[in-house]
C-alpha cells in the first residue's frame, strides 16, 4: 500500500469517526431538547391548570362550591354552569342526574351559552361536551381561558371609565413588577404566561380610545 493511499484510508477513518461523533453529538442533544421540552410543557400545564383553577374558585366561592382537580370537577357541567352564572348574572339550565348523559347535557348548555353570547367569536366551536365530561385536559384548559379572556376583560372595559388613566396605568406597572420580581426566579414559565396576561390587559387598553 502506498503512502497516498494509507493517507488517504486514515483520511476517510477520521471523517467516519468524526462523523460517527457528530452523529451522537447531534442525538443526544435533541433526545435532551426532547426530554426539556415535554419536562417544560409539563410544567406549563400544570401551572395553567393550578392558575385557572384558583380563578375558578374565586368565583365560585359566591355559590358555595369548589373545585379541587379542575378536569375532575368541571366534567359534569354543574360547576361550569355556577361558573357561567356567577360571570354573567343570568341563569342557565341545567340537568340535576349524574348520568354521562346528564353530564353532556349540562356541558352542552354551557357550550350553547358561550355561543349566543358570542365569546371569542365561536372558538368553543372545536370543543365538544364529550371533551369536558372525559376531563380532556387541553381543551378544558383551552375553555377556561376562552372564558377568562371574555368575560375577564369584558369587567375591566366595564371599569376602565371609572378610574382615572393613571390609575390603570399604575396597576399594569404594579403587575407587571409583581410578575417580574416574585415569579421570575421560581419559574421562567410562569413568568411568561402571567406576564402575557398583562401584555393582553396593556394592548386592550391601548387600542381602546381611554388612552386617546
Amino acid at each position: 500500500m502506498s503512502f497516498s493511499s494509507s493517507t488517504n484510508l486514515y483520511s476517510s477513518d477520521q471523517s467516519s469517526s468524526e462523523y460517527y461523533f457528530i452523529q451522537c453529538y447531534e442525538n443526544d442533544s435533541l433526545e435532551h431538547y426532547e426530554i426539556n421540552l415535554e419536562r417544560y410543557k409539563d410544567e406549563r400545564d400544570a401551572i395553567q391548570k393550578k392558575t385557572f383553577t384558583k380563578w375558578v374558585n374565586k368565583h365560585l366561592s359566591k355559590t358555595g362550591r369548589r373545585v379541587e382537580d379542575l378536569f375532575v370537577d368541571l366534567s359534569d357541567g354543574l360547576n361550569l354552569i355556577a361558573l357561567l352564572e356567577v360571570l354573567s348574572n343570568e341563569h342557565l339550565p341545567h340537568e340535576n342526574g349524574f348520568t354521562r348523559f346528564h353530564r353532556i347535557q349540562n356541558v352542552q348548555y354551557c357550550l350553547d351559552f358561550l355561543k349566543a353570547k358570542n365569546v371569542c367569536q365561536v372558538k368553543t366551536v372545536n370543543i365538544r361536551p364529550e371533551d369536558i365530561v372525559e376531563g380532556n385536559s387541553k381543551l378544558t384548559l383551552g375553555l377556561i381561558w376562552t372564558i377568562i379572556l371574555n368575560f375577564q376583560v369584558s369587567i375591566i372595559k366595564q371599569r376602565q371609565y371609572e378610574i382615572s388613566n393613571s390609575q390603570v396605568k399604575d396597576l399594569i406597572l404594579y403587575l407587571f413588577l409583581f410578575i417580574f420580581c416574585y415569579f421570575h426566579f421560581t419559574s421562567l414559565f410562569v413568568s411568561f404566561f402571567l406576564f402575557s396576561i398583562c401584555h393582553l390587559l396593556l394592548l386592550n387598553f391601548s387600542s381602546s380610545s381611554f388612552f386617546s
